[in-house]
């Protein structure tokens, strides 16, 4: 039906509709539809005729078709007519992604700003349109095209009256240009639709759910949660071995490009191609059940049956569906009775679960916490949508009577807490609340006791926490054996004080400074300190960079200093790394990560030669230690040692020799690897996974 415009030629298109205008070359064979207008198909091009209604019917039908290709068989024929004869004001991409109920995505008010300057990160820019009284909701930069970023807005107003004020506005000697830009392509659509061509030439590779036997549902399930389910536990710590051995060698690839000194080629040489020494692997001490945290989603299975479980799928295979956990090694019996009960209090609800695709319903996550202390706390996450607060007390006082009088009766959770989340409320502002029983639940870790609150983050693995925590411990314990004076601990991101009171048990300290962003973790470290009787501990709320200055051993009259850091999965932001070298006290850094994968950065400014950005000597890899905490999932905690190299020739390395142009190159370039590395994801679709809540 298409055939007759395949090969035309464009004036000849332009005679006979009209042409305005010509956009580049898009993918063959269907073009999409583009902004108000007619549009003609021809084979790579698209073009648009306005202010002719006189459209063959032939050309419809072909839209139509278009639509259907492009996963809009939603769209009504009236609504393909609509767009045809140039009556509708968006394109069909705005319209199916408002056409989700209930579904904001930034996606649809977003513009193109070309010709930024170079070197220019998240922050940069935000500020920049914050002081031309812009509020975008998500900046995208372009990787390896500096010079063009993606910013979306809440609303068409807002969006032109950014076009509006920066097309023109001259920035850093760069007159800025800015664009319509396109929604991006709905993932899940696209997946659905890429399933369905490949099903049409051979058999899928990745089958829908619903279309698998029970068994490979079973091992769907098994190879996201637990990947590594296959191998015997001995198999199992061989292959993390291997896998860390591997990224030693990588790493230490890596760092050489960036040519952090002499001593290195010889340390090189001395570990035999790795970065540091690495021990033997350690094991867990329990391999099944050993979960004590788990998030459950609360959505539907692979036949639209309300399911509380994992997700095997992923929106970019086009499958959201849910399976239950009761098989899965890794997670307690004690979860598996709560989201069995739960599961069937949902079903008898008034309100449904939450739909991942369409943004409604109300029931959304069931989180388990399980102790071996044999105290539990059990959370739920409600999407609160247009209800009222009446209605979504009536259902609180439900769930309360499910565990006082119902099913849940013998579940007896030592804290029943209830989350009301809304779209658009920050988590900041999210507030926890207690329905039944204390605030706070308890866990021991080698004979310390534990406070823990619905937010506070808690290692998963409680008995291999005990083997990391000792391992920390005997770190720190042989840096300096026998000194005179015991030296100072830095527990940077110390969250809830774990680490540095373990340590502090076992290993005389002068003093444990713990340094932690979140002030209700500091008071709950500061609660911990007082419950173990430990005295010689100070927490102190704020930026590390901020909190790790010199100055604050002088008062204990202190040279020695030792750094204990367990960053989240990004690693540590580059300005506490800065602060470390520059404390020059702190002769020891022991990191804790539980993705080595992403120390890279990390490493090399720990490592690198002193610059007019990073002062200070640098640090020298000496020991890497793995710990698994995750039995049958791919994932392995590492302990790096790190020690300060001594001062060359008496001169303390607290500049480079390069020229100032040099140096204020690096520095922009570094500030732009900063910018970029913290860059938040914005407001995109949630995605929830397995390996979310399962690691």
């Amino acid at each position: 039906m298409m055939h007759w415009c395949v090969g035309v030629r464009p004036h000849i298109l332009r005679n006979l509709l009209g042409f305005v205008r010509k956009t580049p070359p898009i993918s063959p064979p269907i073009a999409r539809l583009r902004g108000p207008g007619p549009v003609v198909l021809r084979r790579g091009y698209m073009e648009e005729t306005r202010g002719n209604e006189s459209i063959t019917t032939e050309i419809k039908t072909d839209m139509k078709e278009a639509l259907e290709f492009e996963g809009g068989a939603s769209s009504s024929s009236a609504e393909v007519k609509k767009e045809m004869v140039g009556q509708g004001e968006e394109s069909d991409d705005e319209d199916r992604l408002k056409a989700v109920p209930g579904g904001f995505t930034s996606e649809i008010f977003k513009i193109e700003i070309k010709n930024i300057p170079a070197y220019v990160g998240y922050k940069q820019i935000q500020k920049r349109l914050n002081s031309l009284n812009l509020e975008p909701v998500k900046i995208k930069i372009i990787q390896n095209m500096y010079a063009q970023c993606f910013v979306t807005f809440k609303n068409e107003e807002q969006r032109q009256l950014a076009l509006s004020v920066i097309n023109g506005h001259v920035w850093k000697k760069k007159k800025l240009k800015a664009i319509h830009a396109k929604p991006a392509k709905d993932p899940l659509l696209v997946a659905r639709k890429r399933k369905i061509d490949e099903d049409k030439i051979t058999p899928s590779k990745r089958l829908c759910i619903a279309s698998m036997t029970e068994e490979e549902r079973r091992e769907k399930l098994f190879d996201s949660v637990t990947a590594l389910w296959r191998l015997p536990y001995s198999k199992q710590l061989e292959q993390k071995h291997t896998t860390i051995k591997e990224w030693l060698v990588t790493a230490a690839r890596q760092l050489n490009k960036i040519k952090p000194g002499e001593w290195f080629r010889e340390h090189m040489k001395s570990n035999n191609g790795l970065l540091c020494q690495l021990l033997p692997i350690k094991s867990s001490l329990v391999t099944e059940a050993y979960r004590n945290k788990c998030e459950f989603i609360i959505g539907y299975g692979p036949s639209r049956e309300t399911v509380i479980g994992f997700m095997p799928g992923s929106f970019l295979e086009g499958d959201v569906s849910l399976m239950s956990p009761r098989e899965c090694i890794n997670v307690s019996q004690y979860s598996k009775d709560v989201v069995q009960v739960f599961e069937d209090f949902v079903k008898t609800s008034d309100y449904k679960a939450y739909d991942l695709v369409t943004h409604t319903g109300n029931w959304k996550l069931l989180t388990v916490k399980d102790f071996t202390s044999k105290e539990r706390m059990i959370i739920i996450t409600f999407n609160k949508g247009i209800l009222s607060e009446e209605e979504i007390d009536l259902e609180k006082k439900r769930v309360i009577k499910l565990f006082q009088e119902g099913e849940g009766k013998g579940l007896c959770p030592t804290s029943l807490y209830w989350l009301t989340v809304a779209h658009g409320r920050k988590k900041a502002n999210l507030v926890y609340e207690l329905l039944l029983g204390t605030e706070v639940v308890h866990e021991y870790v080698n004979g310390l006791k534990f406070s823990i609150s619905p937010e506070a983050f808690f290692q998963v693995n409680t008995l291999a926490t005990e083997t990391l925590y000792s391992t920390i411990a005997d770190l720190v314990s042989g840096i300096s054996p026998g000194v005179s004076t015991p030296p100072v601990l830095y527990d940077i991101c110390c969250g809830t004080g774990t680490i540095g009171l373990s340590v502090a048990k076992t290993v005389p300290l002068s003093q444990v400074i713990g340094i932690e962003l979140n002030e209700q973790a500091v008071k709950n470290a500061e609660h911990n300190a007082v419950l173990n009787g430990i005295k010689n501990c100070r927490y102190m709320c704020g930026r590390a960079e901020d909190v790790i200055p010199s100055h604050m051993l002088e008062s204990y009259g202190i040279d020695d200093a030792i750094a204990v850091v367990d960053p989240p999965r990004s690693g540590l932001h580059p300005k506490v790394i800065q602060a470390i070298r520059r404390n020059k006290n702190i002769k020891n850094l022991i990191y804790v990560s539980c993705d080595p994968d992403r120390l890279e950065h990390n490493i090399a400014d720990l490592c690198r030669e002193p610059s007019h950005r990073i002062k200070g000597l640098p640090f020298r890899p000496v020991k890497a230690i793995p710990i698994d905490l995750f039995p049958h999932t791919d994932h392995c905690e590492v302990v790096l040692l790190f020690e300060r190299l001594k001062q060359d020739g008496g001169k303390e390395a607290m500049g480079g020799e390069k020229s100032e142009e040099e140096e204020k190159e690096r520095e922009s370039e570094e500030d732009f690897r900063t910018e970029k590395d913290l860059e938040p994801v914005g407001l995109t679709s949630e995605k929830l996974s397995p390996q979310k809540s399962c690691k």
